[in-house]
Order: C-alpha cells, then structure tokens, then sequence
C-alpha cells in the first residue's frame, strides 16, 4: 500500500517488510541508511506532513519542472534534518582520501605497469568494511555516526572505483590487454573475497569472544543455582 506521496509504508507492507527496515535485521541493511530506524520515522513523518493538493500526481510519474519542483522541497527538508551526518561522511571522506593517497605515494606504478596500490587499495578495503559492517550491524548498539563516517565516509574517500577504471583503460591504450584484463577482474574477484573474508573472520572473532566470556562465567552460573552451591559453614560437633 502506498501513502499520497507514492511511498509504500512499512506499517501496510506486512510484518515482514516492517520488521526488515524499522528493527533492523542483520544484514538486511547496506552501508548506508545514514540514521536509525527512528530517525527514518521521524523523517517520514515530516516529509508526510504536509498533504498533498488535490489532483497532484505521486512523485513516480511526476515530469518537467514539478518533479524538479518536488525532488528540490525533499533534498532541502533531508539536508536540514541530517546536516550533521553530511559533515560526518566529509570528515571520514577526508581521512580516506588522505590514506589512499599516501598508499599511491609508497606504492607508485610506472605507466602500463600493473596497478598495485589501487588494487591493493579496493581489496584490504573491501577486507575492512566486510570487518566493519559485521560488527555495526550485528555487535554494536545503533549508532547515528559509526556507519556514515566508517563505513560511506573514511572507506568511501579510501577506495576508488574511478581510478580503477583509468588504470583499466590506460592500459588497453598502452596495448597491455593481458594486463588490464587481469587487473579489471582480478580486481572483482579479490574484491568479492576480501568482503567474504572480512565478514567470516569478524564473525569468527564475535563467536570466539562469546565463547571465551560464556566460559569465565560458567563457573559462577553453576554456584548460583539453587542446590550446587557448596556450604562454607564449620559443621558443629553434637555436644
């Protein structure tokens, strides 16, 4: 079902869609809803506040100025509400930036030359935010700042999808298809691996960490059960 806006409430959409975007389930999120599921009702409400005039058609089939119209009153009502998050995501893309740089300074590559500082750059990557998004998603409490400034703003500044490009395309120019052919996929399928590899070795961590705490903590669940307790007390002798 869908509101006069064209939006389709999760509240009408069943429970599963419902519990899938406002509780939030593991995995269920990509990197980046920037605020919580309150913050996104809260949003909604104030886009949905004010109604819509009669005859007015849903965002969807909007064209032309109206929709210009329209997209322009939803991007200025969005950036007043998350204004603090957008300097968040600036700040984390500043330090990423900063950090892909100096790893292109350590590791420079002559032209027509296999790429090895972007590429090791989107792969370990891909390795850390396979890492990250375990632990926002599944560990940690909701957080208004972790995910956009780790995840959309200091990854996001870190790697680079332009620059693989270029590198692809510098090197078709320079007659190197071995190369760029190796590079353009290897680069995906290291890509893939590296997120595979973080999210299995940050839920291996989650699990052996629960199990380590589980096991310090056994021996005080088992005296304080009713029955398993040992007396301390000196048994009297019979007078």
């Amino acid at each position: 079902m869908t509101d006069h806006d064209g939006r389709t409430t999760a509240a009408s959409a069943g429970p599963d869609l419902q519990s899938a975007e406002l509780a939030g389930r593991p995995g269920d999120q990509p990197v980046d809803p920037d605020v919580l599921p309150a913050d996104r009702e809260a949003l909604e409400r104030q886009l949905a506040a004010a109604p819509a005039p009669a005859g007015s058609l849903p965002p969807a089939r909007m064209r032309g100025r109206a929709r210009t119209r329209y997209l322009r009153r939803r991007m200025s009502r969005v950036l007043a509400d998350r204004w603090d998050i957008l300097v968040m995501i600036a700040a984390g893309g500043a330090l990423g930036s900063l950090a892909r740089w100096q790893l292109s300074q350590l590791v420079p590559h002559r032209a027509g030359t296999f790429p090895w500082a972007t590429f090791e750059t989107n792969v370990s990557g891909c390795v850390v935010l396979g890492v990250l998004m375990v632990f926002v998603v599944e560990v940690w409490p909701p957080s208004r700042y972790v995910r956009p400034f780790l995840g959309v703003g200091v990854l996001g500044g870190f790697t680079t999808f332009s620059t693989y490009m270029l590198d692809v395309r510098g090197l078709l120019v320079a007659g190197d298809t071995t190369t760029a052919g190796s590079y353009l996929f290897g680069s995906l399928a290291a890509g893939l691996a590296g997120v595979w590899a973080g999210v299995t070795l940050a839920r291996l961590a989650v699990r052996t960490a629960e199990r380590r705490r589980l096991r310090q903590h056994a021996p005080d669940r088992l005296h304080s059960r009713p029955g398993s307790s040992i007396s301390t007390s000196t048994t009297r002798s019979p007078r």
